[in-house]
């Protein structure tokens, strides 16, 4: 069964966070141990500084007492210890996992938005395509309507025509007949 990215990537996060926890609390527990042996070296010095400065102005050949007007030896400043949070790496860890996530949230949707986009754009070009043939179909039925009409048209003046040629016909029939009957008389 393949692993999701987004089950990828938390794994990873708390894999980065469990490690940056464990490598900071073994700084933080090594700064602890420089700082205690710094200390312990400090109070040493500073509780033998009188016993330094007169061994160090017998040596020189000088009067002793000389120290305790002057004050002991001097004591250099000891380091201190740096402690970080054992936890700021796993916070940091924790929003990259959140960070990683959202942008594959924000992928994804921007993924469909343009799937969405290009669907629309399809259904768009289709009904543009299906406008024009419904006008073309239009058109043609509009002419085909137009032609029968004037053929009705057409149809209608002939058989008007036709009726009065006949009417005429008869006319002339008529005209013929009184013609011929007043010729006989």
């Amino acid at each position: 069964m393949p692993i999701s990215v987004g089950t990828a990537t938390l794994a990873a996060g708390a894999i980065g966070a469990s490690g940056g926890f464990l490598g900071q609390s073994d700084t933080n527990q090594t700064n602890k141990d420089i700082a205690a042996a710094n200390n312990a070296t400090q109070i040493n010095l500073a509780n033998t500084a009188y016993q330094r400065r007169v061994a160090g102005l017998q040596a020189a050949g000088l009067n002793p007492m000389l120290a305790y007007t002057q004050g002991g030896a001097s004591t250099p400043g000891g380091a201190s210890a740096q402690h970080q949070s054992e936890t700021e790496g796993m916070s940091k860890s924790a929003l990259d996992v959140i960070l990683a996530k959202e942008t594959i949230n924000n992928m994804r949707t921007q993924s469909a938005l343009n799937q969405a986009t290009a669907d629309y754009q399809r259904a768009q070009s289709v009904t543009s395509g299906t406008a024009a043939a419904l006008n073309r179909q239009i058109t043609e039925r509009e002419k085909y309507a137009t032609a029968l009409a004037r053929d009705d048209v057409l149809r209608r003046i002939l058989i008007l025509v036709l009726l009065l040629l006949r009417f005429m016909i008869c006319i002339a029939r008529i005209w013929l007949l009184r013609f011929l009957v007043l010729l006989r008389v």
